[in-house]
């Protein structure tokens, strides 16, 4: 038989208190998760879906550009940036529940689920940054045993 005599309970107390009560607070957690979304959002518009495989080109090979007189077809054309409303409503959130990133504009969920408009991915799946979540978490843990 195995026996452990503890004189400084009150002390071992306390520490697994503050270890548990650190381990609970993921605020700061899961705002580095938000910040890793944002990345991979704005990453995803700078490389025209490039995160996702691409994204399908402009059926005519381009755009119209200005009007009257100094309207030009404009081959070079970003997709989905026009005028950069939609890249820049993308925004993190992030609490002690949760991590996200989302937009508000209507538009925004019919490009990214191709309802109407040619499907163009703009967010990631979870089995894309999957392994980097656990890997924030993973430091969240070890952080808060310390």
């Amino acid at each position: 038989m195995i026996s452990i005599k503890f004189d400084n309970l009150p002390q071992v107390r306390a520490h697994v208190a503050k270890v548990k009560a650190r381990l609970k607070n993921t605020r700061s957690t899961h705002a580095e998760i938000s910040i890793m979304f944002d990345t991979w959002v704005q990453r995803n518009f700078k490389e025209q879906g490039g995160k996702v495989g691409g994204w399908k080109k402009l059926s005519a090979g381009g755009r119209w550009k200005g009007k009257g007189k100094s309207r030009k077809f404009d081959t070079s054309a970003n997709l989905l940036q026009d005028t950069g409303r939609l890249r820049a409503s993308f925004i993190p959130f992030a609490s002690i529940t949760n991590a996200g990133i989302g937009s508000e504009l209507p538009y925004a969920k019919a490009h990214d689920e191709g309802k109407g408009v040619p499907k163009r991915r703009i967010l990631m799946l979870m089995k894309e940054v999957r392994g980097d979540i656990i890997k924030k978490y993973n430091i969240h843990v070890k952080e808060s045993l310390r």
